[in-house]
């Protein structure tokens, strides 16, 4: 039987205080913490409204088809707008940035209705009459679906509200909104969609 010897490995001179000081360190940590703290500021003031796929779905991609009930218990389906271009606004009515964007878009679908337009406000998980009580508030005239189960919501990978989805005739997401919609984000997904505002 050997006897094994372990020896432990020889510290290397100087290391990061040797080349730095104490001062050296303390300011590069202090640096790192800087940077660190900045960039979760920076993301968390990132104004609302940015575009960018919200969750599953890509621009590019057809929208997946789904079939539901209004408020007024008419049948929709995604499928029979073929042919007409669509937003799919994903709303609720506890939620501040979808009041704010609510008349842009009734003022929208009421001056493209001609032209084809299509406006689907798709509620995340509340109760029809709340649902038709926001409607009347607000004056919709454009169908207003209680995702009660949130199938639609997860179709289109919505978690965070509000979320707008631009739908050519053809039936193929060309635009997204993530956040508040304003009159530049709207003017830019109805141009992807065939609608000069």
């Amino acid at each position: 039987m050997s006897d094994i010897t372990t020896r432990a490995a020889p510290a290397v001179p100087g290391g990061l205080h040797a080349v730095l000081g104490r001062r050296g360190v303390f300011w590069i940590t202090l640096f790192v913490v800087a940077a660190v703290v900045s960039g979760f500021v920076w993301l968390l003031f990132q104004p609302s409204g940015q575009t960018g796929s919200p969750g599953i779905l890509k621009v590019g991609q057809s929208a997946p088809n789904f079939t539901a009930l209004t408020v007024s218990g008419q049948q929709v389906s995604l499928a029979q707008f073929k042919g007409h271009p669509v937003i799919i606004n994903f709303w609720g009515t506890f939620c501040a940035p979808c009041r704010s964007e609510t008349p842009l878009l009734q003022r929208t679908y009421q001056a493209h209705q001609g032209q084809g337009l299509v406006v689907l406000g798709v509620d995340q998980a509340e109760p029809t009459d709340a649902v038709a009580q926001y409607g009347k508030d607000y004056g919709l005239t454009y169908p207003l679906i209680p995702d009660v189960g949130q199938k639609i919501n997860h179709q289109y990978g919505v978690t965070a509200l509000p979320v707008s989805y631009f739908v050519d005739a053809q039936g193929i997401i060309r635009y997204v909104v993530n956040g508040v919609l304003d009159k530049n984000f709207l003017a830019t997904g109805l141009h992807t969609i065939g609608i000069n505002s």
